[in-house]
């Protein structure tokens, strides 16, 4: 699955257990036909993949391919409880800054520059 959105909030490295880590960042989508029904979604890195938004910031745009995954667990104090992650696997960021091009015309003319002035 794909969803693209703003960052709104990124989350440091956890080590949940000796041989498990993960982060968390949130990604806001807006609705284009009504703010007030936009959606904030809390995605899930783990394991080697908690580097891929090292070097994002907030507010930057990305677009994020997840898992969308759920789990029941047996809670003793609380019985069956379930849960749902968006497991982001590849994070692109869109807009990334690229010098601009040099105009044609330009070019053009330093191809045929030779430096001599006739």
């Amino acid at each position: 699955m794909e969803l693209k959105g703003i960052v709104y909030s990124i989350g440091e490295t956890q080590q949940v257990r000796e041989s498990f880590s993960k982060r968390e960042f949130v990604l806001y989508v807006e609705n284009p036909d009504n703010k007030d029904w936009s959606n904030y979604y809390k995605m899930e890195l783990k394991q080697d993949k908690c580097s891929l938004i090292d070097g994002v910031k907030k507010y930057d745009e990305l677009i994020v391919q997840y898992n969308l995954n759920g789990r029941k667990w047996d809670s003793p104090e609380k019985g069956e409880m379930f849960f749902t992650t968006l497991d982001a696997w590849k994070v692109e960021k869109v807009n990334v800054s690229q010098p601009a091009p040099q105009p044609v015309q330009q070019a053009q003319q330093d191809e045929n520059d030779s430096g001599l002035p006739f």
